[in-house]
């Protein structure tokens, strides 16, 4: 490898021929020169210069995007790539952020999501020290694969999710559906969430259940544990509420919360007993293309006293005319500085009362 002024060569011989990568301002060229004496090269070099030790996922987009313009896309169909992606630290030590991965020509965007959540992960785990260059090393093999990443979204229905706190959290049987693999040992496993950027699990297993940490942009959000049943279904307990998950539903949810024993209080002297109470009955009834909607029949209140009820039952739809006739009944001045209480107002009743209300004045 050497240095030419704003060049950077780096020259790797592959069986039958050598190959030439020259990383000019940002670009990508290549050249080749033929060589008589095969020689059995399995692996090529490819680093990218950070300036100023500045990284970010602009950068990484544009090495990845130069990398399939340059060699991805020119491959043969009946061909893939190894691929593992490094970082070189300020201090000149370089460290692997991926496993050894296989990729096609298609699923850049999936592999640049994935490439940066796993840089995440390596520099939380080395005291974040400034990024110097970026390194791909690549093969070119034979054979068509099926490639882990795919730029197809995955769609919803096939993973469950579960809101808590406003965050969209994934639930699914197996968890090497919950996205790409980024690293994998015994009893840990670390994935890059699918169509979910900056979004990483690290799950613990321990017998029949999965310790799960969800992070975001490389903050810790949650923690939470499934436990595995044998019918299939999970118990997922995180913060104080539990749930119950079963063939992609949510079965039920239970969630603890702090309750006050009711106080007792001191009856009043002088009790305020001048409110009404009232109620509006509905009936279902079948409208056009089979669809119900509820109609009012009935409308009745009461002021306590214990031989007058007021009935009023709505004939033909009739809904404004019998609401007139009650405030007729009840605005007079025995009932002056009277409350009226509805049960549920807020969220039924006032939906049959209030605009005629508002049109009768």
């Amino acid at each position: 490898m050497r240095y030419i002024k704003n060049h950077l060569i780096v020259a790797k011989a592959l069986p039958v021929l050598n190959t030439h990568f020259s990383l000019t301002c940002g670009s990508l060229a290549t050249s080749r020169s033929y060589s008589t004496r095969p020689k059995n090269k399995l692996w090529d070099n490819i680093e990218f210069p950070l300036k100023d030790n500045l990284f970010n996922i602009d950068i990484l987009n544009t090495f990845i995007s130069k990398f399939y313009n340059s060699i991805v896309s020119n491959i043969k169909d009946d061909q893939h790539i190894i691929f593992i992606f490094k970082i070189v630290l300020i201090n000149n030590d370089i460290k692997s952020t991926t496993k050894l991965l296989k990729i096609n020509k298609e699923g850049k965007d999936s592999l640049i999501n994935y490439i940066s959540n796993a840089i995440e992960l390596t520099s939380d785990n080395y005291d974040n020290p400034p990024f110097k260059a970026l390194i791909i090393s690549y093969g070119i093999r034979n054979g068509k694969v099926d490639n882990l990443f795919k730029d197809e979204p995955v769609e919803d229905s096939k993973i469950s999710f579960h809101i808590y706190y406003n965050h969209k959290l994934p639930i699914v049987k197996n968890i090497e559906e919950y996205g790409n693999i980024i690293e994998k040992t015994e009893d840990k496993i670390i994935i890059s969430l699918f169509n979910r950027k900056g979004e990483i699990l690290s799950i613990q297993k321990v017998d029949n259940q999965n310790n799960v940490k969800y992070f975001k942009n490389g903050k810790l959000m949650y923690e939470w544990t499934d436990h595995l049943r044998e019918d299939g279904s999970i118990i997922r307990e995180i913060g104080k509420t539990t749930i119950l998950w079963k063939d992609g539903n949510i079965i039920w949810t239970k969630m603890l919360k702090v309750t006050r024993p009711i106080s007792k209080k001191k009856i009043s002297p002088n009790p305020n007993n001048l409110f009404i109470t009232m109620d509006i009955e509905t009936i279902s009834q079948i409208v056009n293309n089979n669809n119900s909607i509820l109609i009012p029949y009935l409308i009745c209140w009461y002021d306590g006293k214990r031989d007058i009820k007021h009935s009023y039952l709505i004939e033909n739809g009739n809904i404004k005319n019998t609401i007139y006739n009650i405030m007729r009944d009840i605005c007079i001045r025995k009932y002056k500085n009277y409350k009226i209480y509805m049960h549920n107002f807020s969220k039924f009743d006032a939906l049959f009362l209030i605009k005629y209300l508002v049109e009768i004045g």
